[in-house]
């Protein structure tokens, strides 16, 4: 049985498009050059650019540099 979709909380989100699912990760083609608003500076939006780098670790305490 499919769920229904919600009514958007605000008006404009009624112009999106409607997402087919949820994401873990951005579109592989987006990797090389991945932009985002840095946390710490909020509230000021400060944008900052990576580069993804899949990863199998789990073992953030090891402090290897990879996010």
């Amino acid at each position: 049985m499919k769920r229904p979709i919600p009514e958007p909380l605000h008006p404009s989100a009624r112009e999106l498009p409607v997402p087919e699912g949820l994401a873990s990760y951005p579109p592989v083609a987006r990797w090389d050059d991945w932009e985002e608003y840095d946390a710490v500076a909020w509230p000021r939006k400060v944008k900052r650019r990576y580069r993804l780098i899949p990863t199998i670790c789990f073992n953030c305490e090891a402090a290897c540099g990879l996010k």
